[in-house]
């Protein structure tokens, strides 16, 4: 069965006649690692640079006009409008069914009229290197072992309504917060401790290593400690794309 449609920015592509040509080639993301060449030493070293490279994604679709349909120059004026925008947002398609990228387009959509009922176009997303797992993104109240069923580690955000000072022990590791005033969101994926994102809290943060609370592979084991009225997290389940 081929799958047609996308979900961006809160409208499909089947709204503007658009559906998928296949075949599609699914992008997947590289290591980003540097070799470095010696003289006398054969083979090169190989440096990890601990992360991977964002991917480019083409989808082309074909768009079916009929002579009451719009002209082809305004339905390409409201394609490139609809994706217009550079930050991430989902981009979802049961090409993944399952999962979502984290997109957004960095270059214009194109089109090559064929014929007056007949176009193709092409939209090339930037995603990050990780896929989300579809309901991670919602906020639930946080397990005392919650269970990561992905190979790759969790990087929740965290968010706590409560005062005065905190621990949130995971997996053993102590994350102390000092004197929370009202709430407090620990976004691990991005290393931000803040009230609001207006509003910085990371004065409070005494985190181990100086790192943020990730769920590993596996079972998990999850505590808070100190006075507080809500514990919930978005989980952001992952894996690679």
């Amino acid at each position: 069965m081929a799958y047609n449609i996308i979900q961006y920015r809160g409208r499909t592509s089947d709204e503007f006649l658009m559906h998928i040509n296949y075949p599609l080639e699914l992008i997947h993301p590289e290591a980003d690692v540097t070799s470095v060449s010696v003289p006398g030493v054969n083979g090169d070293i190989v440096q990890d640079n601990l992360r991977y490279k964002n991917i480019s994604q083409p989808i082309a679709f074909t768009i079916i006009r009929n002579d009451n349909s719009p002209s082809f120059q305004r339905i390409g004026r409201a394609i490139t409008n609809w994706v217009a925008g550079n930050d991430y947002v989902p981009l979802i398609s049961d090409l993944i069914p399952g999962y979502e990228w984290e997109a957004h387009v960095a270059a214009a959509p194109s089109m090559v009229v064929t014929n007056n009922h007949q176009a193709t176009v092409t939209i090339t997303f930037d995603c990050k290197p990780y896929l989300k797992r579809l309901g991670g993104q919602d906020w639930q109240p946080v397990p005392d072992t919650p269970t990561n069923l992905e190979r790759w580690s969790a990087q929740p955000l965290w968010h706590i309504q409560g005062k005065g000072n905190m621990v949130l022990t995971l997996n053993g590791d102590d994350y102390k917060l000092n004197g929370i005033d009202d709430e407090v969101y620990i976004d691990s994926e991005r290393s931000l401790v803040y009230k609001d994102l207006n509003d910085s809290r990371a004065g409070l943060a005494v985190f181990p290593n100086n790192g943020f609370p990730s769920l590993m592979p596996g079972d998990n084991t999850v505590k808070l400690t100190g006075e507080y009225s809500l514990f919930e997290y978005r989980p952001n389940w992952r894996c690679l794309a």
